[in-house]
């Protein structure tokens, strides 16, 4: 039970930590912004500008004319607030959801799973007395119906599996006298048909 508790918070917490990451680290690394990439493309059309106006493609005043709408849209550009530090979650907002999320996954397990599954023993137990009523109704069907041969077979099979070898070995002999529930002499079952 406490090495399903061990790999299921170590588990939590890579997923956790995956998550916590993500919000924590702002943009993308490696991916420009918009106003990165507004920023590159104003600077090759003044590169452009400036190989028309040398290769004389370009009059003068056409190149200071489009060289000033340029200059100002690249100062609109610079100007702009970055989106992505708009688009960025705050630390707050991290710090909610990496709180919330364990939260509810142990709520959810409670509500929705079994938490009772990781506790064999206890069922085990139930098992092993529901067993122990089914053995003593057959045995005392069995007082009833003497004659039953496939009963009484199936009675010292009972005896068996619960580890009661005299009385499974005496069981298909027994014919009424019943088993006591504490009696556990006789051999195994190696010598039971000797």
């Amino acid at each position: 039970m406490i090495l399903f508790w061990v790999l299921g918070a170590a588990l939590a917490a890579a997923a956790l930590a995956l998550v916590m990451r993500a919000l924590l680290s702002g943009r993308a690394r490696g991916r420009p912004t918009a106003s990165e990439v507004n920023i590159s493309i104003r600077r090759d059309q003044l590169r452009e500008l400036d190989a028309d106006l040398a290769a004389g493609k370009l009059a003068r005043e056409d190149h200071e004319r489009s060289r000033k709408e340029l200059e100002a849209r690249l100062l609109e550009d610079l100007a702009a607030p970055a989106e992505g530090a708009a688009q960025r979650p705050g630390r707050r907002l991290a710090l909610a959801i990496g709180a919330a999320i364990p939260v509810a996954a142990v709520a959810l397990y409670f509500v929705i799973g079994t938490p009772g599954a990781i506790a064999p023993e206890a069922e085990h137990a139930l098992r092993a007395q529901q067993i122990e009523a089914m053995v003593a109704r057959l045995a005392a069907r069995m007082r009833e119906n003497p004659d039953d041969g496939d009963g009484w077979k199936l009675l010292g099979r009972s005896y068996a599996v619960l580890g009661r070898y005299g009385c499974a070995r005496l069981a298909p002999l027994d014919r009424g006298t019943g088993c006591r529930s504490g009696a556990t002499s006789g051999s195994g079952p190696a010598n039971w048909f000797m």
